[in-house]
């Protein structure tokens, strides 16, 4: 498994604890899973030893996932972090060439090419139902317990109550909304949280000075271009914010919402730091969902929040170490900033945190 800090991992714990801040403990216990629930005693020893002895034995081997959908998605992160080598998918209701990134094969691919290789069956509610099916077509080599294995470790319901009181994300209560605002919204997409911005300061009666929005994928940047033509005091950059000034490899061939900077990237674009494009306006509040960036963009703006000391909202779910590793890295540099995280999807997807002053 993935080594974690369980020092700073308590020292965060305590910090909501004396906060009172009861839904930031529950944003931190989804997101770690296993590690955060021993230290919390949220789920038996025994069961921990059983779920790491099942993860351990996928290090290193060869398998493919069925089902693209939810439970897939949370299964491949897990696998991935577990050191597993994650062939491709199946799942007999999609018919794309891929899946996350992944390839999607067939069943008559499968029993022609990859006979050998473990199905892992992520559906919970259909589990027998399509272990029963991959059997009666000739798939034996099959792992069908994962569910009941993990089914303490990924709790769904706990996902969507977090979800029910968290809502949507970014401008959240504990954000007061200032005179003059200037945001930075680094991984734009579509520019959708650059609007509900401008309809933040609308609805607190306040007026905003300026909006630097990054987007690297030339598509979403021209979706962008479209969508944000009509606000005032709006740059949008083509390029990808990052801990230097130079180009990146970008992973381009995925659904637009993960598409990222990836070593083994399709394409190369621009990258820029923080501090390198804007140097003039002090800056209020920063965005950053960036698929796993996000640190390299924190390092890249190190002088914009040590000087202007700016709310942040992060994007923690990438990267297993996320979690723990960013808001270290945000009190190193500023030991004042107060944090809370709160979860915005029905999955273990959208758990963000938020530091303010």
């Amino acid at each position: 498994m993935v080594d974690f800090d369980y020092a700073f991992i308590q020292k965060l714990t305590d910090y909501f604890v004396e906060k009172n801040d009861l839904i930031s403990i529950d944003c931190l216990k989804l997101q770690l899973l296993q590690p955060v629930f021993e230290i919390t005693n949220v789920i038996p020893r025994a069961d921990l030893e059983t779920m790491n002895k099942f993860f351990s034995s996928f290090r290193e081997r060869d398998i493919v996932l069925y089902g693209c959908g939810l439970t897939g998605s949370d299964a491949l992160s897990i696998f991935v972090k577990s050191g597993a080598n994650i062939v491709g998918f199946m799942d007999t209701y999609k018919k794309d060439s891929n899946c996350m990134g992944y390839p999607l094969i067939s069943l008559e691919q499968y029993l022609a090419h990859y006979n050998e290789v473990l199905i892992v069956i992520t559906s919970k509610q259909y589990e027998r139902e399509i272990s029963e099916f991959l059997r009666s077509n000739g798939c034996l080599n099959i792992c069908d317990n994962y569910s009941q294995v993990v089914g303490n470790m990924l709790p769904i319901a706990e996902a969507e109550r977090l979800f029910s009181i968290c809502g949507q994300a970014y401008f959240i209560p504990e954000f007061l909304c200032g005179d003059n605002e200037v945001f930075v919204d680094v991984g734009c997409h579509n520019g959708a949280t650059s609007i509900g911005f401008v309809k933040w300061c609308q609805d607190s009666k306040r007026s905003y000075q300026a909006i630097f929005a990054f987007e690297p994928d030339s598509d979403n940047y021209k979706t962008c271009q479209e969508n944000l033509e009509s606000l005032e005091n709006i740059k949008v950059f083509n390029s990808a914010c990052s801990d230097h000034n130079s180009v990146s490899k970008f992973h381009k061939d995925v659904v637009p919402t993960e598409r990222r900077i990836d070593a083994d990237g399709e394409i190369v674009v621009e990258c820029c730091t923080l501090d390198s494009v804007i140097n003039e306006e002090a800056v209020t509040l920063i965005k950053i969902d960036t698929e796993g960036h996000e640190m390299s963009v924190l390092k890249g703006a190190k002088k914009i929040i040590t000087s202007n000391k700016p709310k942040l909202a992060i994007t923690v779910y990438h990267n297993f170490e996320d979690i723990y590793e960013i808001p270290k890295y945000i009190w190193k540099l500023v030991p004042e900033y107060k944090f809370c995280l709160r979860h915005h999807g029905r999955s273990f997807h959208e758990t963000v945190l938020y530091a303010y002053i």
